[in-house]
């Protein structure tokens, strides 16, 4: 009985393994959303202190800082609140996974290495059929048209849309050799 009381009023337990504050003291905090709330609340402190170089004004006449400090110290507000959330729910560790960042890193790489020589089709095509790797519930017939959709997409976006000039096809396959 008073466990329960010392909970309801944020007081320390008694005892090793009472339930404080909603949830039990040895619980780890929820890390994804932890982390996130960090870097939210950090990100939002930055630009709330960078625009302090820009005229702030008023509410009535505002300057070119106002709105990037207001929105920063509400992203931080928003972020902290996050974290402290976070703390309170507990919840699981992060399971730290090698193989996602390792591919997407391995594939921007490969994208910059084979821009030039093989042309943004048969890049786009290698590269988005390896990300496609990141889920386990694709068939091969669904990373096939998964990366041949993604790339007619990209190509109509960046070349007919944009008209950016990139190489389409390999050199080999244009002159012939």
């Amino acid at each position: 009985m008073l466990e329960g009381w010392q909970a309801s009023q944020g007081k320390p337990c008694q005892g090793g393994g009472g339930t404080c504050l909603g949830r039990n003291m040895m619980q780890r905090p929820d890390q994804a959303d932890f982390i996130g709330g960090l870097l939210m609340a950090g990100i939002g402190v930055f630009a709330a202190l960078y625009a302090r170089h820009y005229d702030f004004g008023s509410a009535r006449q505002m300057g070119p800082g106002y709105f990037p400090v207001i929105v920063g110290w509400l992203m931080a507000a928003l972020g902290a609140a996050i974290a402290i959330q976070a703390v309170i729910r507990g919840g699981e560790g992060l399971k730290p996974a090698l193989f996602p960042p390792a591919l997407v890193l391995g594939v921007v790489v490969l994208f910059g290495l084979m821009l030039d020589r093989a042309g943004l089709v048969l890049t786009l095509l290698l590269c988005l059929f390896l990300l496609t790797f990141m889920s386990r519930n694709l068939t091969l017939a669904g990373r096939l048209l998964a990366s041949v959709a993604i790339t007619l997409f990209s190509m109509a976006i960046f070349v007919g849309g944009l008209g950016v000039y990139l190489p389409l096809w390999p050199a080999i396959l244009i002159n012939g050799g």
